[in-house]
C-alpha cells in the first residue's frame, strides 16, 4: 500500500513542479544519468495501531537527534500534541 502511495504522490508532485522535481541527475558513472527520487531510500513503514505503539514511536522520534549526536542547531523537531482514538487512529488535537 506504501509503494503505491509513494509511486501516486511522487508522479503528482512531479507534474505540479513541472517535471524539476524528477528531471534526470548524473550519477557516479561518467556521462550515465538516473532519475532523481523523491524517496529516502529505506524506509520503514509501520501502521501504528494502539495508544502503545504510538507512544513507543513518538519517543523514538524525538529520541533521534540525541542519538545522532546532533546538535540543537542542527535539526527541528516538531510533535504536535495529539490524541489517539482507539477506534480510528490519531487525530490531531
Amino acid at each position: 500500500m506504501s509503494n503505491s502511495w509513494k509511486h501516486f504522490s511522487s508522479r503528482d508532485l512531479n507534474t505540479q513542479s513541472g517535471g524539476r522535481l524528477l528531471a534526470d541527475v548524473p550519477t557516479d558513472k561518467a556521462g550515465k544519468l538516473r532519475r532523481a527520487s523523491v524517496w529516502q531510500g529505506e524506509t520503514y513503514d509501520h501502521i501504528v495501531r494502539s495508544r502503545e505503539q504510538f507512544e513507543h514511536y513518538r519517543q523514538y522520534l524525538a529520541a533521534n537527534p540525541e542519538k545522532a549526536k546532533l546538535r540543537e542547531d542542527e535539526y527541528t523537531l516538531f510533535l504536535p500534541e495529539v490524541e489517539f482514538s482507539d477506534d480510528q487512529g490519531m487525530a490531531p488535537c
